[in-house]
């Protein structure tokens, strides 16, 4: 368990495996999801503690890789404002969107850390928060 979840939390999804040839990349679609809640994976907080923290996130990144073990190219689709995704290779950019965000194989994922308004908070309020934060379509 962790005791205490960062302020940006990454994930990196194992996109390679070790096969009897050798190594190759994995191309299995993984959801990777809008609000993440570390609650399960963290110890929980005593009861009025004031330094209590969410333990829910928003997506706010993700890295995607294209082509193979011999090679390939790296791009990003971020999250610049509540709802406002973008697509970023190299020196160009373009708008993007959730849905499209959703079609994608991340490779790596960045979350940022929902607030806690006041320590009287529960785990809806933030949901709710997660809801507005990034979203989904």
């Amino acid at each position: 368990l962790v005791e205490k979840c960062p302020e940006t939390l990454t994930i990196h999804l194992k996109r390679f495996e070790a096969t009897a040839r050798g190594f190759q990349k994995v191309g299995k679609h993984v959801r990777v999801p809008f609000t993440l809640d570390m609650s399960p994976f963290c110890i929980p907080p005593k009861p009025g503690d004031p330094s209590r923290q969410s333990s829910m996130y928003g997506l706010t990144g993700i890295v995607v890789h294209s082509g193979g073990m011999g090679g390939g190219h790296y791009v990003a689709y971020t999250l610049r404002g509540p709802g406002r995704w973008y697509y970023f290779s190299d020196r160009s950019y373009s708008a993007s969107s959730a849905p499209d965000v959703t079609k994608k194989q991340a490779y790596l994922c960045f979350y940022k850390r929902l607030p806690l308004e006041n320590g009287d908070r529960d785990e809806d309020s933030d949901r709710d928060d997660a809801k507005s934060f990034a979203t989904e379509g």
